[in-house]
């Protein structure tokens, strides 16, 4: 509606001016880039207008209004530029408070990280104002001076006693994970490790105690190894196999490994023990390592590890952390004659998906698109939607057929919003069929997003479609039924395809002259016939560029 409003209100404005005794031209105009132009039309009276009218509001409706530079600096009150975009961050050198305040924001967020010249700066804002701090912990600077400042905060602040309960655990645990501080505490946590619900209660601190303390953790680490809780043994192995690496005690390590990848090949152990074994194992270089793992594919358990709720991927570890290496290996695994071994294979690839998408993965399973059997995976929507965030073309039969036959509506719809990126004329036949099968409005807005990028509606389609949702709005409860549509209200609730269709064109249609010209003509054989649908679809033409379009807003305001 506020394009068809401004198109109005420009038309309006350059009335006005038609008809005051004197006129400017809008070649009078010095700056085309102010939006204040139209206002100074309305005002100023100092020559004629020697030119047809349609010309005059050609020429004005081509004039840019001023936009704000989106990534201009955002002025803080210290005048300190903090500019939130893809591409730029916070200057290191703006002010304490904003540095403060941004990375305050960012507290939950691994996305960016600070300099070190920030995090020391971060810190020094912690001692100035020690609210702060329970945000920032994570980005503070993690060596012994450091922990002895945020201590010293921290027993300023307890015997203040300012701030939460909350401000001083998140404080105390960062101390206690990080610091020699606070150590009884730690090793009391770390004692009470548990398998609890399918996780590991207290993980962190028992980590944390093999990391700062191994004299301490090591007694307790082999006591949970040799316990009966089997996620909880798990990680206290790994955290065994990782030390006796670092020292290179060759023996215990071959010990250590030689357990976890029993516990990997256990296909009656928790799922969330297999998962970190794997990945335990194969974070760590040794002979064979590559033969065994490719071995793992055989067992088709990997396909399906759950843990209570929890479904875990044990193979996809290795690959997500050395993909060029890896990807080309396992894609050789796809088409196996051994269903397990291929089927791993899909669902190691397939993990390369959406915003992580890449063609060397997903390419080898283009197969997967025209036949929903190929692989006994659960991600192939995933695939679906990839098609949109890479470029491969090849995609595109694949694509058609699932508009065409996939009996899942969601699944069709994907399939139509993937092929946008592609603008096949050749899938056109197939989405304007898939379109009639549809009830939901938003599958059918993808659909027609699609059909749009693929070539478009016809002259005849406009004028069904515009005639159509202008009758429906003409109605007394036509609104109303058309919004719970679109919103997806009430049971069952749907429209005939062509309401959609000129709900889709409402707002996104471009029509030729030609069609537009048709649907003016329509329009105004109905005037006297049906006023209210006249005017239902008048309001929809005029939101419309075009020349013919332009002049007939012109010829309309101009009458009355």
């Amino acid at each position: 509606m506020k394009r068809g409003f401004m198109r109005f209100y420009i038309i309006s404005c350059v009335l006005v001016i038609f008809f005051l005794p004197n006129h400017i031209s809008p070649h009078a105009i010095k700056e085309p880039n102010s939006s204040r132009n139209l206002v100074s039309l309305t005002t100023a009276a100092s020559t004629t207008i020697d030119e047809p009218i349609e010309n005059t509001i050609k020429g004005l409706l081509k004039l840019p209004v001023a936009a704000r530079d989106w990534q201009a600096p955002i002025e803080t009150n210290n005048n300190q530029p903090l500019v939130l975009n893809a591409k730029k961050t916070i200057d290191e050198n703006a002010s304490l408070e904003s540095l403060l305040g941004y990375w305050s924001a960012l507290g939950h967020s691994d996305k960016e990280q600070p300099s070190e010249n920030v995090r020391k700066r971060l810190l020094e804002g912690c001692e100035k104002s020690p609210e702060y701090l329970s945000a920032l912990l994570k980005f503070l600077p993690n060596e012994p001076i450091s922990h002895n400042r945020v201590k010293a905060i921290y027993d300023q602040e307890i015997s203040n006693n300012r701030f939460s309960k909350e401000w001083k655990k998140n404080v105390h645990n960062w101390l206690m994970l990080n610091s020699n501080y606070f150590r009884e505490d730690l090793i009391k946590v770390a004692q009470s490790a548990s398998d609890t619900n399918g996780y590991i209660k207290n993980d962190d601190e028992l980590k944390a105690l093999a990391r700062l303390d191994w004299d301490i953790a090591q007694p307790i680490l082999f006591k949970f190894a040799a316990g009966k809780q089997p996620r909880l043994s798990t990680l206290a192995t790994i955290l065994l196999y990782e030390h006796s690496i670092s020292t290179q005690d060759n023996l215990s390590t071959e010990k250590h490994r030689r357990k976890l990848k029993t516990t990997v090949e256990n296909r009656l152990m928790a799922g969330y023990a297999r998962d970190i074994a794997c990945d335990a194992v194969m974070k760590s270089e040794w002979e064979g390592s590559e033969e065994w793992y490719l071995s793992l594919f055989k067992d088709p358990t990997f396909l399906r590890v759950f843990d209570k709720d929890t479904l875990y991927h044990p193979l996809s570890s290795p690959i997500s952390d050395n993909p060029d290496y890896w990807i080309p290996k396992i894609v050789k695994l796809v088409g196996n004659t051994n269903r397990a071994i291929h089927n791993n294979a899909v669902s190691c690839l397939i993990g390369f998906q959406l915003e992580y998408a890449r063609r060397d993965a997903l390419l080898p399973l283009l197969p997967w698109l025209s036949n929903p059997l190929w692989a006994d995976v659960e991600d192939r929507l995933r695939l679906i939607q990839s098609m949109d965030s890479i470029d491969i073309p090849e995609s595109v039969p694949g694509l058609i057929w699932v508009v065409a036959n996939d009996e899942d509506n969601t699944n069709r719809s994907y399939a139509a919003d993937s092929l946008i990126r592609y603008h096949a004329p050749n899938a056109l036949t197939a989405l304007k069929k898939a379109l009639t099968r549809e009830k939901n409005h938003t599958d059918r807005r993808r659909i027609m997003s699609a059909i749009d990028a693929c070539g478009g509606f016809t002259e005849d389609e406009y004028l069904k479609a515009i005639e159509a949702y202008a009758t429906k709005l003409s109605k007394p409860n036509g609104e109303k039924e058309i919004e719970d549509f679109e919103y997806g209200f009430g049971d069952n609730n749907t429209q005939p395809v062509e309401i959609s269709v000129g709900m889709y064109l409402n707002d996104y249609g471009k029509p030729d002259e030609k069609t537009s010209s048709k649907l003016l003509e329509h329009a105004n054989s109905l005037i006297t016939k049906n006023p209210t649908l006249a005017k239902n679809m008048f309001s929809i033409i005029h939101k419309w560029s075009g020349n013919n379009i332009d002049a007939d807003i012109v010829r309309r305001l101009s009458t009355q």
